[in-house]
């Protein structure tokens, strides 16, 4: 973690808020970001596994082209630029230079995402 729990409990009561108060809000909160984290790591790993299969391989800067994005998710070739052109749910995305690149992270959010929004 980049910030120490401390600190956003002394921000938290430096806000107005009870020291008991703080410290409940910053354990749920914990909690929440365990669980989300839980849930995408079983998305990474069907990622990463799709990844090895087909040979794609991230940039230095963990990153994969739009093109191998599709690729992993399965999609046809324009889903992506025709999601982003009307607005839809697309992953977040690194712009480097007029090229989109997605990192593994954001391919298993948005795919954590789409999962949630399906009927049981």
């Amino acid at each position: 973690m980049l910030v120490t729990v401390e600190i956003f409990e002394r921000v938290l009561q430096e806000s107005g808020i009870p020291r008991h108060s703080a410290r409940e809000i910053v354990e749920r909160s914990m909690l929440v970001m365990s669980e989300k984290s839980v849930e995408i790591q079983k998305y990474m790993n069907v990622l990463l596994v799709k990844a090895i299969e087909l040979g794609i391989k991230p940039s230095q800067n963990d990153t994969v082209s739009e093109q191998e994005a599709v690729k992993l998710l399965g999609k046809s070739p324009s889903f992506l630029r025709v999601a982003r052109a009307q607005k839809r749910l697309t992953p977040n995305c690194v712009i480097s230079g007029d090229k989109y690149r997605y990192t593994f992270h954001d391919l298993a959010e948005y795919m954590a995402k789409i999962d949630s929004y399906k009927p049981l």
